[in-house]
Protein backbone atom coordinates (compact mmCIF):
# COMPACT_ATOMS: atom_id res chain seq x y z
CA UNK A 1 0.00 0.00 0.00
CA UNK A 2 1.45 3.52 -1.23
CA UNK A 3 1.65 6.34 1.34
CA UNK A 4 -1.07 8.25 -0.38
CA UNK A 5 -3.42 5.25 -0.13
CA UNK A 6 -2.94 4.63 3.44
CA UNK A 7 -3.24 8.30 4.66
CA UNK A 8 -6.93 8.06 2.36
CA UNK A 9 -7.23 4.67 4.37
CA UNK A 10 -6.24 6.68 7.62
CA UNK A 11 -8.81 9.72 6.87
CA UNK A 12 -11.74 7.34 6.15
CA UNK A 13 -11.69 5.88 9.18
CA UNK A 14 -11.08 9.01 10.95
CA UNK A 15 -14.40 10.27 9.10
CA UNK A 16 -16.02 7.10 10.46
CA UNK A 17 -15.40 7.62 14.06
CA UNK A 18 -16.40 11.16 13.67
CA UNK A 19 -19.68 9.91 12.05
CA UNK A 20 -20.46 8.01 15.10
CA UNK A 21 -20.21 10.28 17.63
CA UNK A 22 -22.83 12.75 15.80
CA UNK A 23 -25.73 10.54 17.49
CA UNK A 24 -24.04 10.16 20.69
CA UNK A 25 -23.49 14.09 20.60
CA UNK A 26 -27.18 14.69 20.00
CA UNK A 27 -28.44 12.14 22.49
CA UNK A 28 -26.52 13.81 25.37
CA UNK A 29 -28.02 15.79 28.12
CA UNK A 30 -25.58 16.84 29.66
CA UNK A 31 -23.09 19.79 28.53
CA UNK A 32 -20.23 18.27 30.32
CA UNK A 33 -20.52 15.71 27.95
CA UNK A 34 -21.21 17.50 24.91
CA UNK A 35 -17.83 19.04 25.09
CA UNK A 36 -16.08 16.45 25.32
CA UNK A 37 -17.54 14.64 22.60
CA UNK A 38 -17.03 18.09 20.43
CA UNK A 39 -13.53 18.33 21.70
CA UNK A 40 -12.86 14.76 20.54
CA UNK A 41 -14.43 15.44 17.06
CA UNK A 42 -12.33 18.55 16.85
CA UNK A 43 -9.35 16.55 17.58
CA UNK A 44 -9.82 13.92 14.88
CA UNK A 45 -10.18 17.21 12.57
CA UNK A 46 -7.42 18.49 13.63
CA UNK A 47 -5.55 15.51 13.22
CA UNK A 48 -6.39 14.89 9.72
CA UNK A 49 -5.46 18.18 8.68
CA UNK A 50 -2.06 17.84 10.81
CA UNK A 51 -1.25 14.61 8.26
CA UNK A 52 -2.44 16.23 5.39
CA UNK A 53 0.19 18.87 5.82
CA UNK A 54 2.75 17.02 7.12
CA UNK A 55 3.23 14.55 4.42
CA UNK A 56 2.25 17.56 1.80
CA UNK A 57 -0.67 17.04 0.32
CA UNK A 58 -3.42 19.28 -0.34
CA UNK A 59 -6.48 19.09 2.45
CA UNK A 60 -10.33 18.27 1.13
CA UNK A 61 -12.06 21.73 2.40
CA UNK A 62 -14.54 19.49 3.41
CA UNK A 63 -12.37 18.30 6.44
CA UNK A 64 -11.35 21.55 7.14
CA UNK A 65 -15.28 22.22 7.27
CA UNK A 66 -15.82 19.86 9.89
CA UNK A 67 -13.83 22.52 12.54
CA UNK A 68 -16.35 25.05 11.93
CA UNK A 69 -19.50 23.42 12.63
CA UNK A 70 -22.76 25.27 13.99
CA UNK A 71 -23.14 24.92 18.24
CA UNK A 72 -26.01 23.23 18.79
CA UNK A 73 -29.42 25.25 18.79
CA UNK A 74 -30.04 23.87 22.15
CA UNK A 75 -27.06 25.64 23.57
CA UNK A 76 -27.19 29.76 24.24
CA UNK A 77 -24.84 32.67 25.63
CA UNK A 78 -21.95 31.33 27.84
CA UNK A 79 -22.79 26.99 27.39
CA UNK A 80 -21.84 27.73 23.49
CA UNK A 81 -18.72 29.84 24.45
CA UNK A 82 -17.98 26.99 26.84
CA UNK A 83 -18.41 24.46 24.10
CA UNK A 84 -16.50 26.65 21.28
CA UNK A 85 -13.35 27.23 23.93
CA UNK A 86 -12.80 24.05 25.48
CA UNK A 87 -13.19 22.29 22.28
CA UNK A 88 -10.28 24.86 21.12
CA UNK A 89 -8.10 24.72 24.43
CA UNK A 90 -6.76 21.03 24.57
Amino acid sequence: MSNRAAIVSIMIDLDAIQDALRPIERSTGSFAALARIRRARLAISLAKIELAHALHYAVDPVIEMTIVEPVSARLTGAAATSVLTDGLSS
